[in-house]
C-alpha cells in the first residue's frame, strides 16, 4: 500500500558540495540554508557513518568505536553539537545596538589599538596591531574586537539575550529531527543562579558581546540567524 509522499527541502548538488569540502575534516559540521524559506539545502556532521552497518547489527567493539570519545559518530554536530559562536555573534551585538540606539552605521568610539582595559583587567583584539579608528560598519567588515568590548556594557546584557532570542538562538529551531539542542543564551536570572546574586559583574558583556563566555549555540541556529539576517527579518 503506497503512503504518503515525502518531499525535502535538501538540494543534492549542495549536499554533495558540502561533503566535497568537510572529506577532511575529523570532527565538524556544515549547513546550508535557503534564506528564502529557511529549507535545509544541505548539511553535514563530521565523523560519519555509513547507516547500512545498522541493518546488520554492530558488534560491541564497533558500536563502542562509534559512540564514545570526542569523535561519537552518532552526534550530529550540525544540531546536537552545542559551541561558542565567536565572532559571527557580533552581528546579533550589531543589531542590539542598532535597535536600542546604542550605536548608528556612523558611530565612532576609541580607536582600536589592541588592547582594551575595562576595570582591572585588559581585553585584546585579535589583531594585535590594532585597527585604529573605525566606523559601526568597518567594525563588523573588520570584527573588531575593541569596539565591540566599548558596545557591550553600552548594551547592556537584557537587550543583548532579547535580540538573540529574537534571532533564535537559545531555543530549538524546530526541525523536524529528533533530539535538537537549544544552546544556551544565559541572561541575568542564569547568572545569578550560577555564581550568586550580586556576584557577577558588567564585565561578562565584553565576553558575550564577542560571541565567547557561556553562550552556546548550534551550527544550525548560526545559519537560521544569518539566513534570517540576510531576508532583513
Amino acid at each position: 500500500e503506497a503512503g504518503h509522499n515525502l518531499y525535502l527541502t535538501l538540494d543534492l548538488r549542495v549536499q554533495k558540495s558540502l561533503e566535497d569540502a568537510m572529506a577532511g575534516v575529523e570532527r565538524g559540521a556544515a549547513v546550508a540554508i535557503d534564506p528564502r524559506d529557511g529549507g535545509i539545502l544541505g548539511m553535514v556532521s563530521r565523523p560519519a557513518f555509513d547507516p547500512n552497518e545498522m541493518s546488520g547489527g554492530l558488534s560491541a567493539e564497533r558500536w563502542k568505536e562509534l559512540s564514545e570519545g570526542s569523535s561519537n559518530a552518532f552526534l550530529n554536530r550540525a544540531m546536537q553539537g552545542v559551541y561558542p559562536p565567536g565572532s559571527t555573534f557580533k552581528i546579533v551585538s550589531m543589531l542590539a545596538a542598532l535597535r536600542y540606539g546604542v550605536a548608528n552605521p556612523n558611530t565612532g568610539l576609541q580607536p582600536c589599538t589592541g588592547r582594551y582595559v575595562f576595570g582591572d583587567r585588559t581585553f585584546a583584539c585579535w589583531k594585535a596591531a590594532g585597527h585604529g579608528v573605525l566606523s559601526f560598519i568597518e567594525a563588523l567588515q573588520n570584527s573588531c574586537d575593541i569596539y565591540f568590548y566599548q558596545l557591550g556594557p553600552r548594551i547592556g546584557l537584557p537587550h543583548l539575550v532579547e535580540t538573540a532570542r529574537l534571532l533564535g538562538l537559545g531555543e530549538r529551531t524546530g526541525i523536524d529531527l529528533p533530539q535538537e539542542r537549544r544552546g544556551l543564551v544565559p541572561d541575568a536570572a542564569w547568572y545569578d543562579h550560577r555564581w550568586g546574586k550580586g556576584h557577577w559583574r558588567k564585565g561578562v558583556m565584553l565576553n558575550l558581546v564577542i560571541g565567547q563566555g557561556e553562550i552556546l549555540t548550534t551550527p544550525l541556529q548560526l545559519a537560521l540567524m544569518t539566513a534570517e539576517v540576510a531576508q532583513r527579518g
